[in-house]
This record gives C-alpha cells, structure tokens and sequence, in this order.
C-alpha cells in the first residue's frame, strides 16, 4: 500500500489573530481529552492505513502543546504505523513557544522541519494583525533554531497587507532571508468571513490589485534569484529537497489521513472532513465511532477539473494525459501560453509566475 501523509490538528492558541478563519480555540481547558481522542482517532486508522511518510502538526499553534504532550501524539503514531525509513515530521510554532529546550525536545522526537509563524519583523504590521509578540521576538526564535536545530527551519509569513508596498515587503525578505530558511511561505492577506478583520471596514486593510500583483511577481523573481525554487502559488524552496513533501500530497492528490476536528482526509477517489466541534470530537471517540461530517466521491468531470485546480498551483503543472481536453480546449491552451499565464512542454500545461496568480481561474479558462 502507498504511504500515506498523516495531518494532526492542533486547535488551541493562545489568541485568535484577526485574519484566521481555520478551526482554532484560544483556551487551552481541553488539552487532556483532546489528547485522548486523538490517540483514538490514530488508533481506529491503524486497520486502514499502514505505512506513514510525512507527518504534519498544524494548527492553531502545534507548538503550544509543550513537548511532553507532542511526545503524546508521536507515540500513539509510532505504536499504531510504520514509518519511513527518512519520514518528513513538521511542526508549526510561534516565536512565543521556541526555548533551547523545546527545540531539544522535539528534535528528540523526531521533528525534521519547524515551520516558524512569523508573518513579519515589522512591530506594526504584527500588532495590525493581531499578533502578541514583537520583531525582537522573532529574531530571538530564529537565532535559537538557527543554532539548536539541525532540521529544516521554515517561514511562513503574510503580505498584501494595506503596509506591504515592494519597498517594504522587500524589506521583510531580506530579513528573512539574513536567516537562510530552507523554506519560505508567503501568504496573500485574505479577508474571510467570521475572522476579526472581516467585522471591520474592510477599506484600508490591504493594498490595492495593482500594486499586489507587482509584488507578487517581483517575489517569485527576487527569491529565484536568491536561490529559493517557486513551486507552488505560495511557497518557495532552497533546492528541491526543501520541498515539503507533505504539502505535495494535497496538490498531487496523493492520500492523507487527517486527525483532529475539522480535519480533511483524502484517498483514492473519496474525501471526507471531520466535525468542526472540539466538544463533539472529544464525545464521539470513545465510542469507537470515527468523527467524520460528511464524505464526497468525486464524479469524472469533477475530477478533470481539481486535477486542473491543484496540478496548476505547482510548477509540475498538470499532464494532459489525465484530462479530456477537446478542440476548445487545446485552443484556449494556445491562447493562455501566448498571454504568459501557462507553458505546454513535453505534454505538461505547466503555470507560470504569472499564471499562479490567477490559478484559481485557470481550469475553468481551459475546460470552460
């Protein structure tokens, strides 16, 4: 059987940033039975899955658990899995939860990658978006991985912000890149419903669509020049091997299995989602019943185009061997790759920086 990405949502945070719209819970009251049902959870999935390769902590704010409550969960993995001779295990943080000995701990664990939070190193873009810690902060968390971790360390930081002109965003990258991460993730600004900034005007929040798509292709350029591989809309790696393999399963439509309330699991050709209750996760396990609110099979044509809406946002684009493509098709093809959105190589409709930007557009361009 394939190995199997493992995804494990850890809800709790210590507060709520203003643009989060993922399942998170600012309290950490339901640490203890959270930890019961996830081990549960993990538990009803060893008859089904066998081999794990990539483990993902995400969040929230994984790194919040401390590291004998992280030791908890890779336990009950180990226990109930085999992994792979060289798995891939991250962990997201923030700048607050990095100490010397976290770092130690982890490592002990096994945790290959760290993804560091920081979002900026601008003290008022971090208290714009709701964050609770300071520039000073995130240096300090960066300079204690740089010399503690013998893993990949990882940004993910956000712009598109109503700060982010290319003089300043051009700033924050050669602040991180003074760090050398072996990955970067740079988030556009989204305006969700039900988030903080969503209740407010939403005027004066982020930068206007011209100036956006000037530094959207100005960072593709910048980082390529720096080294960085652009390989998928948002996230760019130094060398290929700082790719992260769990991250391609989703985009590949490769199998996960995701543990945790709302958490999204994907194989063959059926998906599912757990409940997007802490409270219902926690009640429902011990009966032995998996936590699941709704299942999908996609029909063919659905299929022909998430092949096309997860193949284009990386830079394998998409085989044309896998699609259905008529005479329209092909023509609207031709039309895409003269207008520089997409390149046709060797049977592949590979995006360019260009067509990342307007990927979510792009299938419909092309099946109509």
């Amino acid at each position: 059987m394939e190995p199997v990405g493992l995804y494990i949502h850890v809800p709790f945070c210590r507060k709520k940033c203003k643009y989060c719209d993922f399942f998170s819970i600012p309290s950490f009251k339901f640490i203890t039975p959270y930890l019961e049902a996830v081990k549960k959870e993990i538990s009803l999935y060893s008859s089904k899955v066998k081999n794990v390769d990539t483990i993902y902590f995400g969040g929230g704010t994984p790194s919040v658990l401390g590291v004998k409550n992280i030791e908890i969960i890779m336990n009950e993995i180990l226990k109930n899995f085999t992994l792979s001779d060289k798995p891939e295990i991250s962990l997201e943080a923030n700048p607050d939860d990095i100490s010397k000995e976290f770092i130690h701990g982890i490592s002990q664990l096994g945790i290959s990658r760290v993804v560091l939070g920081i979002q900026s190193f601008d003290d008022a873009k971090l208290s714009f978006l709701g964050r609770d810690y300071s520039s000073s902060k995130v240096r300090d968390a960066l300079e204690i991985l740089k010399g503690n971790f013998i893993g990949s360390c990882c940004l993910d930081m956000i712009y598109g912000t109503v700060f982010d002109n290319w003089k300043f965003w051009e700033k924050e990258l050669n602040n991180a890149l003074s760090y050398y991460p072996a990955h970067i993730s740079c988030y556009e600004l989204t305006i969700h419903t039900k988030t903080l900034f969503w209740k407010l005007s939403k005027e004066n929040l982020k930068v206007d669509d011209n100036t956006f798509r000037r530094v959207y292709l100005n960072t593709s350029r910048y980082l390529s020049d720096m080294g960085y591989t652009h390989y998928e809309v948002s996230n760019y790696a130094f060398g290929i091997e700082n790719i992260c393999r769990h991250n391609m399963k989703y985009w590949k439509r490769l199998p996960y299995i995701g543990i945790g309330p709302s958490a999204h699991s994907f194989m063959g050709k059926e998906r599912w989602w757990n409940i997007s209750s802490l409270k219902k996760y926690i009640k429902i396990l011990p009966s032995g019943e998996l936590p699941i609110q709704a299942r999908e099979a996609l029909e063919p044509s659905q299929e022909q185009m998430e092949f096309l809406a997860l193949g284009l946002r990386t830079k394998d684009g998409v085989s044309s061997s896998v699609l259905s493509l008529n005479e329209y098709s092909f023509k609207r093809l031709q039309i895409l790759e003269k207008k520089g959105y997409i390149n046709l190589e060797n049977g592949k409709i590979l995006p360019t920086p260009l067509g990342y930007l307007v990927s979510d557009s792009l299938p419909i361009e092309i099946l109509g």
